[in-house]
């Protein structure tokens, strides 16, 4: 239907196009006669009439009501009812419409439709409408008088003021009979001229009637633009397919902007004064050229005309009249809202597209042609200037956040990520990007800090792809070819202006790229006359102009990035370089960096390069990268905020910089032939590079390392240039080892200063980075050692005539290509064995292995020994073909199938319900069955379902056996639409039990036994999972993800929220009601806050995962209750537990599953392994997978393999199960890759001990051999993932919230359950297999996070271990190269990923394991590392690096919870002591551990009343195991932390002795300092306190002295377990040690001690063992210490004293005559020992001869620690004593008894049964008495019996302050005939008064027979009152309670205070 050109309302006049045709100015119709034509006219006017009124009034409408979107407070408001305001106010100027708001408000796609195509008629058409709602303007002279001044429309008031004034002057004319002044308006272009007259007279009373003769134009304050959709502004029209149909149309163009004009007026609406009558007369303009009007037709001068024949002229008024803006280009508009673009913006343009049609006579020349212009609605700018950025917030906080890290290597790799490889390449252009600063000379001369880079190549290596990204990047980057590039067009060209016809300057590429960047490809191929144009340009920085009489110098202020190709085509090797660069020198020395980019053939790198290329070809989009890549507005942001620093050279660097220099033109002036030449620009082009990277750094002091890494960019460009083809690529950690032995056998040394290698190293071209590996790699390997103080390196020369390692791999196909850089330059030089070790191959090319005697499903072992020294471990597999579900077809398209719905293959009638069907031909089910009992399908028999809606298949089980198939869509053509399948089943009692080749498979179940098949491929998205980029709160149904999801993601489909707090309760599943873009509404408000940042370092942005996919396995809801045959099943879980399952045997043909949901699967009943996908002895199948896949609501665990291997298990997503969820079963599994799976919300389960949890262990029958409950210590490991098999590929997974662990590696000896007797055989000892691969994991919301400790018990329950099968054990994990070798073999975990852990992040013990780049944030504790067992059993040690910790985030969680909730300081709390239990980063624990370059953040003590203590760094607490004196930390950050270091209490051994060196100082600012728990003991010259940690610090090395008690059997003594006591110096300075834990009585003690102090040994609870072991751990050679030990005094028989090493005895000490003076060490030398009898001390020399091989090892390799046995023999028959003798040792006393009653005391005669025992009353009492012959007895068979000693002269003898201690040695008689309880009191007495004494009582338990045991009491426990000014007359012993028998007492002191 045609339509003509009507008139709007408001002056519209533009086309409509309705019912989606073009309309034309010019109409054509077929006429049958005029009327016809007449009418068919007027009914298309009517028409279009109609649809503007309508149109009109939604205009009306949408002004008024329309309300904005919420704003962040959630207020809404009139939004174009408030710009009309701020119009009429004279605030604004422009008024925008967003189509994007008419859309909303109108939801009329039709009308939004019409406005798109007929724009300019619909603007006048919304200009009508908001002039009908704007109130008419007051132009009264009041009014206008207060507004001049204000606004820049004043002049135009004081016209529409003077108009008023004449206006009331008509009005008073009027009234009075005479001729009013007319105003007129002459209309569009002078034609039909109006007037005032008797109209004016009628409307004389209205106020501004004059308004109603004035032209539109000329009242109109405000200019309305019509913005578009969104969806249109991402969607440029190309300027080559603008065609005629878009004439009026809306249309969005992008491009440079190439110039900018100042702005020329043109007339809208001509005003015109009268000379004669003075009238008005008003011509409104609407083409650009317009003819004048010259008489005026007013009726005064019409009168005055008929009487003197003349007629006024009118005079035109420039200041009354209206300019717009002109149009001088059909590519330029102007409009007040793009003022700031300038030539080389990239801008996109919205606006409309319209004819200017010529006039005069280029109007006869054009015909029907005519020039065309964008009347311009809005421009954007797409990349602004640096200076120019304004960063919102978020983009700060991002730069922030990432500001202190090393941003510099990951957004190199964000440039252009799509290329593969060219890191360097990358760094230097980002370094290109930011440059340096501008030097300015006081000459005016300057030094351009911009960076010129020429990439040379062969074609096909990326450079333009590199050179087309920067352009895009750098805000104003200019992308030009040289091909097509002359020298004007890269300067400047003087053009004629075509409008003026003067002659201009026009900037060319490098002139728009100011400030910028200029891109030029194909550098080479420019004429040699063009390419010196740009000489000037690349080093002043200008271009000097002197054309056409114009002579000026333009800035070209631009970086040049250059692409050229050799001289030939390709680099020819055979040639010089300078022969293949097709450049002049002088150009190529004003580049500062010169890459050459060869493409070589290179087997590895062309894999992985086509891996790369083949995934992006793919998916569109890059690989992920390790890092974060980031997009480029943010790398515009850094960059922008990187240059505004300018970093200076410090005269520090002076040196470094001149000697770098020199030493490079050095090297190269000994090159024969030089590839590159350094000059001065040279040393420019490095300063600039260092000023470039210390802008990256935010830094205003260039570094020397920044300098380094300029040199090696530098370095790397010129090593880029090389002739040799055939040159070996080694990777630079080699690379620096070969330099540094290299070195060494220059100097024929086996030693070099590792100052002077750091050096030559960084001259080289490494980093420092690199060369701290290599010495932490090699030696690891022992092929370097660096000494203590890190002055110089050692080469191990013993290594040095093979300096082979062995790698070893597993290998599972005959033919398999080795995927690893580290293969890049070695060669195998050795054999490879297959699993019977019988030889396959001898030498082999790399990487290839051939294996021709292997199957195609053999596993092999391979064992190959390379050239160089081997780091990590290598692992390859080749997967076998994938059998089923290959063809391109789709399974249900194949013609040869027998229909499920055609009754003839049924035998004439359809399977009715409840029918057993089998199947053993091709059926294809296209009909939905009734339920059925059961479906078996064998013989060849398949079973596909057809890809159409409705189908569901309900039956009791499935059996796929005998070449038996279930296919459901296949890998190529995954199902479409929504299928179900049921199983059913009531209870384990009712359903039908299924057993095939007897094996039983249960009941409910799809059961894949050998032979069959099953094929489960459902439609997956594209992406199944994103995460939140901004917090949801509760109550909010809005959800903004990082993705673009709703393409996929539809509304109905279900989502899993994870939970973001310690409360994995707050995970909830929504349900989506709609979807845009990336923003989600859902159908019902959040219940919980779910967190969407990175906060502090810590990722913790909420998991977002869709849980609905389109093929449903689910087990039939059968009851409301539980119905398990199991009491304690339905006591636990009293609901329905009884679900589906799929079960997978050993010999199937194929199995995949892929994009499945399964509900209600799985099984609780006991004894049950029926788990929703069971892989049960299936072997090693390597094209099996499991992927995509959702488990919900499953009764017992998730994934679940046993004996099987090599299966892929990836991107699946489990939520809500009992039981572990992903689990390794057995132990036997090996080669397994789990990748990208998700648990959430793992709950304790009944199988199986470690599902448990306490209670349930407590209920569960049978109890244990004895009968006992089972201990909770043996179950509780519940795990999302449980590993009982490390050797497994474990990356990118998540374990989201559990009720104990997230992932959990547990160490069987052997595999356990069916594969136990198939282990032990194969020899699998999971506890000695390393850990495969464990990267990027991430754990939250558990218990625990990681757990990486204990095994399993493999044996039944006996006597003597009577747990349960399979309970939780101890078990070390010591991973190894191979069972029967102490060869360690390294576990690292990468990327590990710990946050909101409500106990710990991760707990890992075990042998040589690395933490690598992790973060640990939001835990109670972020990370314990212990090792493998206490020493001397434990010679294993651990590493921490690159690591982060964060104490507390800005995630402050929700106190709304569920199962966790303490809510302390207004944020959620982890565990301890209702939330004040302290918060550690990292738990040092035994050891020794090894932290370096680890960063703690945000460990904040808060002023809050419910502050709790926050460390970063602690010692774990409450344990009496070792601490390694070895344990180091070094390069150590700490960021906005209160508390580094924090004491724990000092309990038991561990808390006592522990300690950490601070190997830089950066912990502490001391280098080499020790911290040590805050005590008397570690009192010394070089220590220091520290309160604020309760710790000190001490600046001398400690070492262990290790004292064992190799006589067990005095291990114990009267139920008490041995304690020793180390005193140090005086008798308060003691370390009390209850002894390792390594048996159940502890007999051997670890003491910290220092190496230059000296100790005594003794054993306050027990007599002296009779043979003790010193062992010296951690000594250094030369190393001694003077050690005394007690051992008695009366009863010493012999001492034997020996030197050993190992078991070997060295020498026998001999006995020294020196006696020690009483409180000084004596002074021995290590052959000699002598023994203080009146001491009771025996002092020894323990001497280091042999030194460690390493500072992290323990003792000397040649036979282990050097030691001293102490063997005592006491006499026989005589009384046994305490071994203290600290009192004779260390104090001074006053003797109250020994041998008799010493002055100024006597015995009372108070005293009752008491009696002194000396040689002449008792002949054997010399052997009984501790010192001496006599000693006291006191018979306690009445209660009256008492002994006093009072003072003997005078009251009140004795002095409380004096005296620190009562003292007195004890020995009892028959014990076992006390009563209980019994004791005997002790105290003070003062005749005058007792008030002020306290009696102590000793318990006679305690009170041992035949034995003398010390009683020391505190003088303060002994008196009342706190005051110990007192004086006493004596102290007395009461019986508090008769009893049979005698005790005896000597040595009774009093111990002086000093």
């Amino acid at each position: 239907m045609n339509k003509s050109n009507s008139s709007s309302r408001g002056g519209g006049g533009g086309s409509y196009r309705g019912r989606g045709k073009a309309a034309s100015s010019t109409t054509t119709t077929t006429q049958q006669n005029g009327a016809t034509t007449d009418a068919n006219q007027r009914q298309d006017k009517f028409y279009l009439r109609k649809i503007y009124d309508q149109d009109y009034q939604k205009c009306l409408k949408f002004l008024q009501e329309f309300k904005s979107s919420p704003s962040k407070d959630g207020s809404i408001y009139d939004k174009y009812m408030i710009m009309m305001k701020e119009v009429f106010d004279r605030k604004r100027k422009l008024f925008e419409i967003e189509l994007e708001d008419v859309f909303r408000f109108t939801n009329d796609r039709d009308f939004v439709r019409r406005i798109e195509t007929n724009t300019m008629s619909y603007i006048r058409l919304f200009t009508s409408a908001l002039e009908e709602l704007m109130p008419e303007p007051d132009f009264t002279t009041d009014s206008i008088q207060s507004t001049i001044g204000e606004s820049s429309d004043s002049v135009i008031d004081l016209i529409m003021a003077h108009r008023a004034k004449n206006m009331m002057a008509n009005i008073d004319a009027a009234v009075g009979d005479q001729p009013p002044r007319p105003n007129r308006s002459l209309g569009k272009d002078g034609g039909g001229a109006t007037t005032g007259g008797a109209n004016a007279k009628k409307r004389s009373a209205k106020k501004n009637e004059h308004l109603n003769v004035l032209p539109p134009d000329l009242l109109r304050r405000f200019e309305l633009l019509i913005v578009p959709r969104v969806a249109q502004q991402f969607k440029p029209t190309k300027i080559r397919e603008i065609r005629s149909e878009h004439i009026g149309c809306l249309i969005t163009l992008e491009g440079i902007v190439t110039r900018v004009t100042d702005v020329k007026p043109m007339v809208t609406v001509a005003a015109y004064t009268c000379d004669t009558c003075n009238a008005e007369w008003f011509q409104e303009v609407t083409s650009r050229e317009f003819m004048p009007i010259i008489k005026c037709n007013s009726a005064e001068c019409y009168n005055n005309s008929r009487d003197t024949n003349k007629i006024g002229s009118l005079t035109l008024q420039s200041r009354g009249s209206n300019t717009g803006k002109v149009r001088e280009r059909s590519d330029w508009t102007y409009s007040t809202n793009y003022q700031g673009t300038s030539p080389g913006d990239l801008v996109t343009l919205f606006g409309v597209f319209l004819p200017t049609p010529y006039t005069g006579h280029k109007a006869i020349r054009a015909g029907l042609l005519a020039d065309t212009y964008v009347e311009a609605m809005r421009i954007v700018q797409h990349k602004k200037t640096y200076e120019q950025y304004q960063m919102t917030p978020e983009m700060e906080e991002a730069i922030k956040e990432i500001e202190d890290s090393d941003i510099y290597e990951r957004l190199a790799m964000s440039i252009a990520p799509e290329i593969y490889g060219h890191l360097d390449v990358k760094k230097a252009l980002l370094l290109q990007m930011v440059g340096a600063a501008v030097k300015k000379m006081p000459d005016g001369m300057s030094i351009r800090g911009d960076i010129n880079i020429c990439l040379m190549g062969d074609p096909g290596v990326a450079k333009s792809q590199l050179l087309k990204h920067i352009a895009k990047i750098a805000p104003r980057g200019i992308y030009t070819s040289g091909k097509g590039s002359s020298g004007v067009g890269l300067t400047a060209a003087v053009i004629k202006d075509s409008v003026t016809g003067d002659y201009v300057l026009e900037g060319g590429s490098l002139v728009l790229a100011d400030m910028g960047i200029c891109c030029i490809d194909e550098f080479d191929k420019m004429e040699d006359a063009d390419r010196t144009a740009i000489h000037e340009v690349m080093e002043q920085q200008t271009i000097s102009i002197a054309k056409a009489g114009i002579t000026t110098t333009l800035n070209a202020r631009t970086s040049v990035l250059a692409a050229a190709n050799p001289a030939f085509g390709r680099y020819n090797f055979n040639k010089k370089p300078d022969e293949n660069f097709n450049l002049p020198p002088s150009l190529l020395s004003r580049f500062d960096l010169l890459f050459l980019i060869v493409d070589r053939p290179d087997l590895e790198l062309d894999r992985l390069l086509s891996e790369h290329v083949t995934f992006v070809h793919q998916n569109s989009k890059p690989p992920e990268l390790k890092t974060e890549v980031y997009e480029p507005e943010f790398i515009r942001c850094f960059v922008s905020r990187a240059r505004k620093y300018e970093p200076y050279v410090p005269p520090q660097l002076t040196e470094f910089i001149v000697e770098s220099y020199v030493t490079m033109r050095k090297q190269e002036a000994d090159q024969k032939v030089p590839l590159t030449y350094t000059t001065a620009r040279t040393l420019l082009g490095i300063l600039r590079l260092a000023q470039a990277r210390a802008r990256c750094r935010f830094s205003e002091t260039v570094a020397q390392s920044d300098v380094e890494e300029a040199m090696r960019l530098m370095w790397v460009s010129k090593a880029s240039i090389r002739t040799d083809q055939k040159k070996k690529r080694v990777d630079p950690i080699t690379s620096i080892y070969a330099l540094i032995r290299d070195t060494c056998k220059k100097h024929s040394s086996s030693k070099i200063q590792l100052p002077d290698m750091l050096k030559m190293v960084l001259t080289a071209g490494f980093t420092q980075n690199q060369f701290n590996r290599c010495l932490s790699e090699y030696q690891e390997m022992g092929l370097l050692m660096v000494n203590d103080d890190k002055s110089s390196i050692s080469v191990n020369t013993s290594l040095e005539h093979s300096d082979l390692c062995v790698v070893s791999a597993y290998l599972t196909a005959p033919r398999c290509t080795l995927e690893h850089p580290i293969f890049q330059s070695w060669q195998v030089h050795s054999h490879f064995i297959t699993q019977d070790y019988t030889e396959v191959v001898g030498d082999t090319k790399i990487n290839e292995l051939y294996f021709p005697s292997a199957s195609s499903k053999e596993q092999v072992y391979a064992e190959a020994i390379l050239e160089h020294s081997y780091r990590e471990t290598v692992y390859c597999f080749l997967t076998d073909e994938f059998i089923v579900g290959q063809s391109k077809i789709c399974p249900d398209k194949d013609t040869h199938f027998y229909r499920w719905s055609d009754p003839a293959i049924w035998g004439g009638q359809l399977p009715q319900a409840h029918y057993r069907i089998t199947i053993s031909e091709r059926v294809l089910l296209d009909v939905s069955p009734p339920p059925l009992f059961g479906i078996e399908i064998d013989k060849g028999g398949l079973l596909v379902f057809e890809d159409v809606p409705g189908i569901t298949l309900t039956t009791g089980y499935i059996t796929l056996s005998d070449g038996g198939a279930l296919v459901i869509g296949s890998d190529t053509c995954p199902y479409q639409n929504k299928v179900t399948i049921t199983l059913t089943g009531h209870s384990e009692s009712i359903a039908p039990n299924i057993t095939l080749n007897g094996i039983s498979y249960g009941q409910k179940v799809i059961a894949v036994a050998a032979g069959g098949t099953l094929e489960l491929h459902g439609a997956i998205p594209p992406m199944t999972r994103t995460v939140l980029v901004k917090t949801a709160m509760p109550g909010n149904n809005f959800l903004d993800v990082l993705h673009s999801v709703c393409n996929w993601w539809k509304p109905g489909d279900h989502l899993l929220l994870g939970s973001t707090d310690y409360d994995v309760g707050q995970t909830e599943m929504v349900e989506i009601d709609s979807c845009l873009g990336s923003q989600i509404k859902l159908t019902n408000p959040l219940k919980y806050m779910h967190y969407g940042e990175i906060t502090l370092g810590s990722d913790q942005r909420a998991d977002v995962l869709l849980f609905t996919r389109n093929i449903v396995i689910e087990g039939s809801q059968e009851s409301q209750s539980c119905v398990s045959n199991s009491d304690l099943v339905c006591a636990f879980f009293p609901y329905y537990t009884f679900g589906g399952h799929i079960m997978i045997t050993r010999g199937y043909t194929s199995v995949s599953i892929d994009g499945v949901e399964l509900y209600n699967m799985g099984q609780q009943h006991s004894e049950s392994k029926r788990f929703p996908i069971h892989f049960y002895k299936v072997g090693q199948r390597t094209a099996t997978y499991v992927r995509n896949s959702v488990i919900h609501r499953s009764f017992s665990r998730c994934i679940v393999l046993s004996g099987t291997d090599s299966l892929t298990i990836k991107n699946n997503y489990a939520y809500d199960h009992i039981g572990h969820c992903f689990m390794l079963h057995d132990g036997m599994e090996m080669w397994n890759s789990f990748e990208g799976n998700v648990g959430v919300l793992t709950k304790h389960g009944l199988l199986t001990p470690s599902d448990r949890n306490c209670e349930m262990c407590l209920r569960v029958k049978p109890y244990d051999f004895n009968g006992e409950t089972t201990s909770c210590s043996e179950c509780n490991s519940l795990a999302t993932f449980w590993f009982a098999n490390p050797y497994n590929m474990v990356i990118g997974n998540t374990a989201g919230g559990s009720e104990n662990m997230g992932i959990s590696y547990v160490f069987p000896e052997y595999p356990t359950g069916d594969s136990r007797v198939d282990g032990k055989e194969r020899n699998i000892r999971p506890i000695y297999l390393s850990i495969w691969v464990f990267e990027n994991n991430t754990c939250h919301s558990n218990r625990i996070g990681l757990h990486v400790d204990g095994g399993l018990k493999l044996s039944e329950p006996s006597k003597s271990e009577p747990q349960q099968l399979l309970s939780a054990i101890k078990a070390r994990y010591r991973p190894q190269l191979d069972p029967t070798s102490n060869s360690m073999r390294i576990a690292m975990l990468r990327g590990l990923h710990c946050f909101k852990n409500r106990w710990r992040g991760a707990w890992a013990r075990g042998g040589n394991m690395i933490f690598k780049r992790c973060v640990f944030a939001d835990n109670a504790v972020g990370l314990t590392v212990a090792s493998d067992e206490v020493y001397p059993y434990d010679q294993v040690y651990q590493q921490v690096t690159n690591c982060l910790f964060v104490g507390e985030t800005r995630n402050l969680g929700h106190a709304l919870s569920v199962w966790w909730n303490p809510s302390i300081r207004n944020r959620t709390n982890p565990y301890g002591d209702n939330g004040n239990m302290p918060v550690k980063g990292f738990e040092f624990y035994q050891g020794p551990i090894s932290m370096w370059n680890c960063t703690f953040r945000s460990f904040v003590k808060d002023n809050s009343t419910a502050a709790r203590n926050i460390s970063a760094l602690s010692w774990y607490r409450y344990h009496d195991d070792q601490f390694s004196p070895l344990s180091v930390m070094s390069n150590i950050n700490y960021e906005n932390v209160t508390h580094r270091f924090l004491q724990n209490a000092q309990v038991k051994d561990g808390d006592k002795c522990q300690n950490i060196r601070d190997g830089d100082g950066s912990s502490t600012g001391i280098a080499n300092s020790v911290i040590l728990p805050k005590s008397e003991f570690y009192q010394h010259d070089t220590c220091r306190d520290y309160p604020l940690w309760n710790a000190q610090l001490c600046t001398t090395l400690l070492s262990y002295l290790y004292i064992k008690n190799a006589d067990t059997y005095h291990s114990q003594f009267n139920g008490k377990t041995g304690s020793a006591v180390v005193v140090k110096d005086f008798f308060d300075s003691e370390l009390k040690l209850t002894g390792l834990p390594n048996s159940y009585y502890h007999y051997h003690f670890l003491a910290l001690v220092f190496k230059d102090s000296d100790y005594t040994i003794h054993f306050d609870t027990h007599p002296t063992p009779p043979l003790l072991i010193f062992e010296a751990i951690g000594w250094d050679a030369a190393d001694s210490m003077n050690i005394g030990v007690c051992i008695g005094i009366n009863n010493i028989q012999s001492i034997r004293l020996e030197k050993m090493k190992g078991d070997k005895i060295l020498y026998e000490y001999q006995p020294s005559s020196m006696v020690p003076v009483a409180n000084t060490s004596p002074i021995f030398d290590q052959y000699h020992y002598s023994y203080d009898r009146k001491q009771g001390i025996v002092y020894f020399n323990l001497h280091q001869n042999s030194s460690r091989p390493t500072s992290m090892t323990v003792c000397p390799i040649d036979g282990g620690c050097e030691q001293v046995r102490l063997n005592v023999t006491y006499s026989p028959g005589v009384a046994m004593a305490t071994g203290d003798c600290r009192t004779h040792r260390y104090k001074q006393f006053l003797s109250v008894y020994d041998e008799s009653v010493t002055y100024p005391l006597r015995i009372s005669n108070q005293s009752v049964g008491v009696t002194v025992v000396n040689g002449d009353a008792a002949a054997v009492g010399s052997n009984f008495a501790y010192r001496g012959r006599n000693y006291l007895s006191l018979n306690t068979e009445h209660l009256g019996n008492r002994l006093r000693f009072e003072c003997k002269d005078k009251k009140d003898c004795l002095f409380s302050a004096a005296h620190s201690h009562f003292e007195v040695w004890i020995r009892g008689t028959q014990p076992s005939n006390w009563d209980t309880p019994n004791y005997l009191s002790i105290s003070l007495f003062n005749n005058n008064n007792n008030n002020n004494f306290n009696e102590q009582t000793i318990d006679c338990k305690n009170i041992i027979n035949n034995q003398w045991s010390i009683f020391r009491i505190s003088m303060k426990d002994l008196l009342k009152v706190n005051n110990d000014q007192i004086y006493f007359d004596g102290i007395q012993f009461n019986i508090v309670k008769p009893y049979k028998g005698i005790i005896y007492l000597d040595d009774i002191k009093l111990l002086y205070l000093y």
